[in-house]
């Protein structure tokens, strides 16, 4: 509601409430029609998302870098020297933010491994990045499957986190910023939602 009353793109939030009706009223029937489909050919469908998703992810590392900055650069700084050896740690930043030194430290031996296997800094955390992103997406599509014992709540989450490979973007500061951030409860709403979605389907007149 707040998109309504405080836009000040009057066009696009107006633009919202008929979309949201039309998903309303069709995200049922296309559940009903989800819900039909075998075991395989959903499978087929995820596996044709999931690499979708990973060459749009290659793209975006390719031609849309980001910087990390802040909390991540010197988690990821401090990471970087414990991996080739540099075990010190002089600044007074993990004093005054100590939960981020296990974050430190896990990923310096993330580093390590990755430069004993021929990759860079960066190579080493955008690869990171994708098996996280791409792990969680399957851990809800299985979990959204398994707990709804339904085709489409499975699907519903490959469409959610799918088609966004900028979340690559996110995940490095993501990954290396202070534990207090709302992607894993908007995950786990997200997930709760499109669970229980076909029971309330179902309960409507």
């Amino acid at each position: 509601m707040s998109n309504l009353t405080f836009s000040q793109n009057w066009v696009t939030s107006l633009a919202l409430v008929p979309l949201t009706l039309l998903g309303w009223w069709g995200l049922p029937k296309l559940a009903s029609v989800i819900d039909r489909l075998t075991n395989r050919q959903v499978a087929l469908l995820v596996g044709f998302g999931m690499a979708v998703m990973v060459l749009l992810q290659m793209a975006v590392l390719k031609w849309l870098p980001v910087t990390v900055y802040h909390d991540p650069l010197r988690v990821l700084d401090q990471a970087t020297r414990m991996a080739v050896g540099h075990t010190s740690w002089k600044i007074t930043y993990f004093w005054r933010y100590p939960q981020n030194v296990p974050i430190a430290y896990l990923l310096s031996r993330w580093l390590k491994l990755t430069m004993e296997m021929g990759m860079g800094v960066n190579r080493g955390v955008h690869l990171l990045s994708i098996l996280l992103l791409d792990g969680m997406v399957l851990l809800g599509i299985d979990t959204a499957w398994r707990v709804s014992k339904k085709k489409a709540p499975g699907l519903g989450d490959l469409s959610l986190w799918g088609p966004d490979p900028l979340c690559l973007h996110l995940l490095p500061a993501g990954l290396l910023h202070r534990p207090a951030g709302d992607v894993r409860p908007l995950v786990l709403v997200a997930d709760a939602g499109l669970m229980a979605a076909p029971q309330l389907v179902a309960k409507r007149p």
